[in-house]
């Protein structure tokens, strides 16, 4: 049984969680000439691309034309995968690090890395295939996946915001939002928090969870 459903937030309509229950990896596809991206349940919540919302339209000067494109993005953890700087790298897909300047450059290999995906790259595929094939990374569950219209830039700065926390006392702490079996707790964070947080057109975003069990 699959389910696509979402958990409730506190901006529903500028932030959401669709969590897709019954997602299985893929295979290697060993012989296939038509290699499937994303398995059959993601391929619309990663990759469709839905009519522009009201507020969109608006946004846009009132012509659904010139609603920009829905966009794929992760967040990706690399510290669950081996090299991951080379590999972005070599895939030709735009991608930074969402640490900057010095702890960048130290962190490279364990840090966050804001990857934008399109659905022919080998690299995007490779996130959704089983372990028993070569370079398969779906059971190492190495990030989020992220929907919006908003730009490459923008998704960056606005996430980049939740790397660190401060509690009460003021200390400062890594927060790992990246990780995706403490998504659905951390999603009001992630949100923006208040209205004051939100940036004033601040396109929606929607975050794809497929890796939930039970």
């Amino acid at each position: 049984m699959t389910d696509h459903s979402e958990i409730h937030i506190r901006h529903p309509d500028l932030f959401q969680i669709e969590i897709v229950q019954g997602v299985k990896p893929m295979d290697s596809q060993f012989g296939q000439t038509d290699r499937k991206a994303v398995p059959d349940l993601l391929r619309d919540p990663l990759f469709g691309q839905p009519d522009p919302l009201p507020s969109e339209i608006e946004a846009a000067g009132g012509d659904p034309a010139k609603v920009p494109a829905m966009q794929t993005f992760a967040i990706l953890d690399a510290a669950k995968v081996a090299n991951l700087p080379a590999l972005l790298d070599a895939s030709g897909l735009e991608h930074r690090c969402l640490f900057k300047g010095g702890t960048a450059e130290e962190l490279a290999e364990v840090a966050p890395w804001l990857v934008r995906l399109t659905e022919d790259s080998r690299l995007t595929r490779l996130l959704f295939t089983g372990k028993d094939a070569i370079g398969g990374l779906w059971q190492s569950e190495p990030g989020i996946y992220i929907r919006s219209r908003a730009s490459f830039e923008d998704i960056w700065r606005h996430f980049r915001r939740f790397t660190r926390v401060q509690d009460e006392c003021g200390n400062w702490f890594l927060f790992r939002f990246w990780e995706p079996r403490w998504l659905e707790a951390n999603a009001a964070v992630l949100g923006g928090g208040s209205e004051a947080a939100i940036p004033s057109r601040w396109p929606p975003v929607r975050i794809v969870q497929p890796y939930r069990r039970g």
